[in-house]
C-alpha cells in the first residue's frame, strides 16, 4: 500500500474483525484514534508500524486483550508514556511485541508550534467615483 493522511476512526466499527488489522509500512500520520480499542475480536495482527504516527498511544488500545501475536507500533513517532492498559498487553503477546523501537515513548511529545495567524495590511482606500447629477 501507499496510503497516506490519517486513520478514519471509522475502521473502529470493524469490531468482529478476529484477525490481521494491519496498515504497517505506509504514509500515515496523526495521532492513533481512539476507536481503534473497539477492535475486541481481534485475535493477531494488529500492525501500524512503520509510519508517520504522532502522539501519544491510546489507552483504549488496552481492550485488545485477546491480540496473541503481532501487536506492532514501532518506527513511528510516538512519544509520552506506554498506557499501563497497552504495557499489559504484553504479557499475553507471545510474539511480536513492538512498541518502542524507533519511537519516542518515556520523553514528553513536541508541542505544536502555533500557527500564525495572517496578518492583514492596511490598504489605502481607492478613491470613489462620485456621480453628480
Amino acid at each position: 500500500n501507499k496510503l497516506s493522511s490519517t486513520i478514519p476512526t471509522e475502521l473502529g466499527s470493524l469490531s468482529n474483525m478476529a484477525s490481521s488489522f494491519s496498515l504497517a509500512s505506509n504514509s500515515i500520520t496523526a495521532a492513533m484514534p481512539t476507536e481503534l480499542g473497539s477492535l475486541v475480536a481481534l485475535t493477531s495482527g494488529f500492525t501500524l508500524n512503520s509510519n508517520s504516527l504522532s502522539s501519544t498511544i491510546p489507552t483504549q488500545l488496552g481492550a485488545l486483550t485477546d491480540v496473541t501475536t503481532g501487536f506492532a507500533l514501532h518506527g513511528n513517532n510516538l512519544c509520552a508514556d506506554l498506557p499501563t492498559e497497552v504495557a499489559a498487553l504484553s504479557s499475553t503477546v507471545l510474539g511480536g511485541w513492538q512498541i518502542t523501537t524507533d519511537n519516542s515513548i518515556g520523553t514528553g511529545c513536541p508541542t505544536p508550534s502555533p500557527t500564525s495567524l495572517p496578518t492583514s495590511t492596511p490598504t489605502t482606500p481607492s478613491p470613489t467615483m462620485t456621480h453628480h447629477p
